[in-house]
């Protein structure tokens, strides 16, 4: 299905003070070499992955449930990959 899991190193070097709505989901920040196509292929199809199979399919009522429903995504195209 895809590339590996979605967690990396490089993606929790650094987390960030997010202001506003989206610090309830709790994001995480890292450093992401442009320079390497690899890396850069890789983001860009979990990225794409996330959104046909997840947040392209359902109404989100809430931050609360977006947050449940991409973390649920995650961990099984973690068990998957």
């Amino acid at each position: 299905m895809g590339h590996g899991p979605v967690a990396a190193p490089w993606l929790t070097l650094h987390q960030p003070q997010v202001q506003g709505p989206g610090a309830q989901l709790r994001p995480e920040a890292g450093v992401h070499h442009p320079a390497l196509p690899q890396q850069n292929g890789m983001v860009e199809r979990v990225i794409r992955s996330l959104k046909e199979q997840c947040v392209h399919r359902q109404r989100f009522e809430s931050l609360q449930h977006a947050a449940r429903a991409i973390g649920d995504w995650i961990a099984f195209y973690n068990a998957v990959a």
